[in-house]
């Protein structure tokens, strides 16, 4: 199991600066866009952060949410409001203030609320369960077990079977991203063979 101490926002970031020698962009709402991807589409980047949430969104986005946001993610979200990470292979869910699929607004997460409704939970999955982001290439969840919990767990979305657990979010999406990182060369293509 990975080292839980040395993950953190600041362990991430140092991993993305090897990405940030290609164009980087910045909008209006602080999402930054890292290394365009066009062999993917147009307008595709490899790395979306989007720009962190304050007190009075997250207490928003729990509002809109209708429960506890677990204390982990809401540490999460003073960092980023979600994020896509390698042509969105990881993704963490957050608050969805645009569904605009024009300009900047097309630059989102994955709506929490609406990844966590009745109809994207596995039959028998616990209430306690919080969808927090996903793998693209499985469509795999990732959970937070409790609202006090830490842990994180990789689910199979149809029967909920684990795949993988690790201690926190931090160490789940650092290590995770560490890992797919070695599958990309240095234009953001995934090697061949790597998927």
């Amino acid at each position: 199991m990975p080292n839980n101490t040395k993950f953190s926002w600041e362990y991430l970031n140092a991993l993305l600066d090897r990405w940030r020698n290609h164009p980087v962009r910045r909008l209006a709402n602080g999402t930054e866009l890292i290394c365009p991807v066009p062999h993917v589409a147009p307008e595709a980047w490899l790395h979306e952060i989007h720009g962190r949430l304050d007190y009075v969104a997250i207490n928003a986005l729990e509002r809109e949410f209708k429960r506890p946001i677990p204390k982990a993610l809401r540490e999460f979200y003073k960092e980023a409001n979600g994020l896509h990470l390698f042509s969105d292979e990881i993704s963490v869910y957050g608050r969805r203030t645009s569904f605009d699929r024009n300009g900047e607004g097309t630059h989102q997460p994955y709506c929490l609320v609406t990844q966590n409704g009745a109809g994207e939970r596995f039959p028998g999955c616990p209430n306690e369960f919080v969808f927090i982001g996903g793998y693209s290439d499985d469509g795999s969840n990732v959970a937070i077990t409790s609202t006090e919990s830490q842990e994180v767990l990789r689910l199979e979305p149809a029967t909920g079977r684990e795949i993988a657990r690790w201690p926190s979010i931090w160490v789940w999406i650092c290590s995770e991203a560490d890992r797919y990182d070695a599958l990309f060369d240095d234009e953001g293509r995934m090697k061949p063979g790597a998927g």
